[in-house]
């Protein structure tokens, strides 16, 4: 009965995968009633198709068939703003994923195994969940790119005359001082008017490492540098700098990482989202460079590609975690 359902399951998962990857970006609409009807459809279809290549006992498919169908239903109601490719990729996996684990539960428990053998499994089924928890969730945040059709959340216009004192923070440990003057530069060429910039040596052991950047900082306007030894490592850094150094007119702060180039426009697009009392985390989209001719590089490139300078996907991690700014 359970292998019956896991091969049943296993290709109503595969023909939605395909649906998924062939389609689950271009259908644009979401609705419960054309998810259950895929779904039904895809569970029936995919029966009737196991029954065949595996000469099935029918009342079996068609238990698995119920079984896929019901977890469609609990996505279909839990994400109705998704396309219903996604809805019924996202039941199928967690159907097929159920099964699996039934039967591992009940191999390990019901089985007749050795005390050895069942704690082995035991700890075999533990990892078998951890492995289907993680590519589930990577499987949640795929269809959440590819199937949301529309946001959740509303996402406030930015107030273009608002613009309060802002802190620009650089935490560094042990950084090449050309590459952290670099950054300084590109916060230097920001286009606002009420800028403060903190450059943050925390707990870099040679002198000569950070003093560089400490002489370029020195009597250049909007540019201040603080070293300091701190615990709790960049947090606790930005924590201290916070607490001690902070001009007490600044109302928002920003975080730049030691290696960037900040958009000169970067701080006006971003500030006027804050005019909302609701809004206290913005994030913004970051881009690469110098990964061209490697190969590697080039790769993790396109894997990061979601975090190129332009707007997320509605309703993505990102959108989820947090406010990200458009790019306008």
């Amino acid at each position: 009965m359970l292998l019956t359902v896991i091969l049943a399951g296993t290709v109503t998962l595969v023909l939605a995968t395909v649906l998924l990857v062939l389609l689950g970006h271009r259908v644009r609409f979401a609705s419960r009633i054309a998810g259950i009807l895929l779904a039904a459809l895809l569970c029936l279809g995919s029966a009737e198709l196991a029954a065949r290549l595996w000469n099935l006992v029918s009342a079996y498919v068609l238990t698995a068939a119920g079984a896929t169908f019901v977890a469609c239903l609990f996505v279909i109601f839990v994400l109705p703003h998704w396309n219903p490719i996604g809805q019924v990729f996202l039941g199928s996996y967690l159907s097929a994923a159920l099964a699996y684990l039934t039967l591992g539960g009940y191999l390990t428990f019901a089985g007749d195994l050795s005390a050895a053998a069942t704690a082995a499994s035991v700890v075999l089924l533990g990892l078998e969940i951890l492995a289907l928890l993680i590519s589930g969730y990577f499987a949640f945040e795929g269809c959440d790119v590819l199937g949301r059709v529309r946001a959740t959340r509303i996402i406030p216009e930015p107030d273009p005359g608002y613009l309060p004192k802002v802190s620009l923070q650089v935490p560094t440990y042990n950084e090449p001082a050309d590459m952290v003057i670099e950054t300084i530069k590109s916060l230097e060429a920001i286009d606002y008017p009420n800028l403060d910039i903190l450059v943050i040596d925390n707990n870099t052991p040679d002198p000569q490492t950070w003093q560089p950047v400490a002489d370029y900082c020195r009597d250049r306007p909007r540019v201040r540098f603080v070293h300091v030894e701190a615990p709790g490592f960049k947090a606790g850094a930005l924590n201290l700098v916070s607490a001690q150094h902070l001009d007490p007119d600044v109302e928002l702060i920003g975080v730049v990482d030691a290696d960037y180039l900040v958009d000169p426009g970067w701080p006006r697009r971003v500030v006027g989202y804050f005019a909302e009392p609701s809004v206290a985390f913005v994030q913004t989209p970051q881009d690469y460079r110098e990964y061209e001719n490697d190969p590697c590089l080039t790769a993790c490139y396109d894997a990061y590609s979601t975090s190129s300078p332009r707007p997320c996907p509605p309703g993505t991690r990102a959108t989820r975690s947090s406010l990200p700014a458009r790019w306008g």
